[in-house]
């Protein structure tokens, strides 16, 4: 892990504990390198690589533009590269809107719009609701039923996973939910023992609320499973389902509440998996990506709070001191602090360490807000995942 940073002339290097230095690219030579990868696994050019990477980070501000003009009715914004550049807009049922294909012309990207209907989530949670006591029934093999917006799909936790098993339930959910797509999961651990995010951690001491769980993450150096939430709750905690009133306590890893992040992370016994709580408390998703800090200029983000529940606003800034840092916010923050605010935004204390997420890709962990009493909140701030390895060398687990 590096102690430190030097600079030599123009390049920058990180110098390792036996003193060795480690070149620190630049911005030019890490959009290189990323697209020579793409190139090689998608069998393209390298330029055209790099006008893929650079559109997808143009993209999250004119996303923010259509996802406030939109609201909930957007499922998804994206790029699609075939046979030309489009801009890829999933509504949910309704009409279309003119006023996307002038956000698009006046972000000035090279893309032309083009529509898909998706099922809305309320629908998607809705038929859930309607029908996942028939599909449990009729296959005792179901552990949990997951909604992800994003994909308009459900995902199953199974117990089997044969492809027998995984044709009988997708032929059945297409019967029963016409539009919407299918995905499985094998083995999930039981309801009780689900070290996840979004739940609520409590004091081992007395049960009193703390904090909220942030995502289920590794240890990078040992592959061990551990659960994530901000670094300065306290430490002796415990974890509960929304379920269920059984308390399972955790054992204190490391923290790091400083100019950069605010982290700590907490060993499970091996048990947990990459879900976390979102919209619906009765259901969890799975952690299908990570974003960078860097791309969430203007994204639309959400988190779940123990106390507040699930509640989304726009990134404003992906480069917020704060207001103070650490203990006591006693230092200087880095600039690396992303804040999000919004109308329909809540936070309250016992939010902290709960995740902040872009549909399924984990983004980072709550850290501070500014609420009113009533639960509305001015703006919130969280930490970005994108330091939580340098930080204390563990990675949010993904499926």
């Amino acid at each position: 892990m590096p102690v430190g940073i030097v600079k030599v002339g123009s390049r920058r290097f990180a110098v390792e504990a036996n003193g060795d230095r480690i070149p620190i690219q630049t911005e030019a030579e890490s959009l290189r390198q990323d697209a020579t990868l793409v190139a090689e696994a998608e069998g393209m050019s390298v330029a055209e690589a790099t006008e893929q990477l650079e559109l997808q980070d143009q993209l999250a501000p004119l996303g923010g533009k259509i996802r406030d003009l939109l609201g909930d009715r957007v499922v998804h914004v994206g790029i699609v590269y075939e046979p030309v550049y489009e801009l890829e807009v999933r509504i949910a049922d309704g009409p279309r809107a003119d006023d996307v294909e002038t956000l698009a012309e006046e972000s000035g990207l090279p893309v032309s719009v083009r529509y898909t209907s998706e099922p809305t989530e309320a629908g998607l949670v809705q038929a859930r609701e309607r029908f996942e006591p028939d599909w449990r029934t009729e296959f005792p093999a179901i552990v949990n039923v997951d909604v992800e917006t994003e994909f308009s799909r459900y995902n199953f936790d199974l117990s089997d996973a044969s492809d027998k098993v995984r044709a009988q339930i997708t032929e059945v959910v297409k019967r029963d939910v016409p539009r919407a797509n299918v995905s499985f999961t094998e083995g999930a651990v039981t309801q009780d023992r689900a070290s996840r995010g979004g739940l609520p951690l409590v004091l081992q001491a007395n049960n009193a609320p703390e904090c909220t769980s942030g995502f289920m993450a590794t240890k990078n150096s040992t592959g061990t499973k551990v659960l994530l939430t901000a670094g300065h709750c306290r430490e002796n905690l415990a974890y509960r389902s929304y379920q269920s009133a059984n308390i399972t306590d955790l054992n204190f890893g490391e923290q790091a509440n400083n100019a950069r992040t605010d982290v700590q992370y907490h060993y499970t016994g091996g048990v947990g998996s990459p879900l976390f709580v979102a919209a619906d408390r009765t259901s969890y998703r799975t952690v299908k990506g990570l974003e960078k800090r860097t791309d969430l200029n203007g994204a639309r983000i959400c988190h779940q709070g123990m106390t507040t529940n699930y509640s989304c606003g726009n990134v404003t800034t992906i480069t917020s001191k704060l207001d103070g840092c650490g203990a006591n916010q006693a230092l200087v923050c880095d600039p690396v602090w992303v804040v999000a605010k919004g109308p329909d935004l809540k936070c309250d204390r016992g939010d902290s360490g709960g995740p902040v997420f872009v549909n399924t890709r984990a983004a980072g962990l709550l850290a501070v807000s500014s609420f009113y009493q009533n639960g509305d909140c001015a703006a919130i701030g969280f930490a970005s995942r994108s330091y939580f390895d340098s930080q204390l060398d563990v990675t949010i687990m993904t499926e």
